[in-house]
């Protein structure tokens, strides 16, 4: 199951999904795709995630991402998540 299905999508006001992969967003987009506040998108490896305002997420979802990463990609990832996610936000791996 995904992290969505855990949350309950009447639990969300607003979910960005992205990976890498073309199959798993078009995968999510059937299971979903019907609700106007949900987005997926396809990323591309070497442009990194879109860039966002600080404080503008109150949950980051990390699955099945760090083990791909390198020790700088890593620390990358904790820099711009925790200045993205709200204050008293939650980052979740």
């Amino acid at each position: 199951s995904s992290d969505l299905e855990l949350l309950g999508c009447n639990n969300v006001s607003n979910y960005k999904g992205y990976d890498v992969s073309v199959a798993a967003i078009s995968y999510a987009k059937t299971r979903f795709g019907n609700d106007n506040k949900i987005e997926f998108k396809t990323v591309k490896v070497d442009k990194g995630m879109p860039k966002y305002k600080e404080n503008s997420f109150d949950v980051i979802f990390s699955i099945g991402v760090l083990q791909y990463l390198n020790d700088s990609e890593i620390k990358d990832f904790f820099n711009r998540a925790r200045k993205v996610v709200k204050n008293n936000g939650k980052i979740l791996i």
